[in-house]
């Protein structure tokens, strides 16, 4: 008897050459992928280096991972033991606001540049460390509001009189 011919080709003749292609691929998406999420974060330590120097912190507080964020509580003013608010679920995004906003206080802002960090964030730690702003959070003042830099001026004009 004759040998049956088959009604369809093989679907795994040459698929080594396929699958060698798809991985190259794919591996060089995902290579590609990886630097520019390497560049995002390089520029977002650049930026926090500078905001952290600007508010008269040390450079390398900011490398240091969870030290920089005890470090930015104390920016703000805020009591360290918030750290700890940021290992809880669902809560470390309201105190993560919290702390984005009370940033962009520190240095003169409004809520418009909060919601800048919290949706822009790589862009608006840029602006932030830097533009020509000042870091205008009273360090001596023991409330959690942060006061302009005229006010200071003005009750030390006024004690002075």
């Amino acid at each position: 008897m004759p040998a049956q011919p088959t009604l369809y080709a093989d679907p795994y003749a040459n698929s080594y050459a396929a699958d060698a292609a798809t991985t190259a691929a794919t591996g060089a998406f995902f290579g590609i992928y990886m630097l520019f999420w390497l560049a995002i974060a390089v520029l977002m330590l650049i930026a926090q280096i500078k905001v952290f120097s600007k508010a008269g912190r040390k450079w390398w507080e900011a490398l240091i991972p969870f030290y920089n964020i005890y470090v930015l509580l104390e920016i703000v003013q805020r009591p360290g033991w918030w750290l700890i608010l940021f290992f809880v679920p669902f809560v470390n995004f309201v105190v993560m606001i919290i702390l984005l906003n009370d940033l962009s206080k520190a240095f003169g802002h409004g809520v418009g540049f909060t919601l800048g960090l919290l949706f822009l964030g790589p862009i608006f730690w840029l602006i932030l460390g830097f533009n020509k702003d000042k870091y205008v959070l009273a360090k001596a003042s023991t409330s959690q509001k942060p006061v302009a830099e005229t006010d200071v001026k003005q009750e030390t004009v006024q004690k002075a009189e």
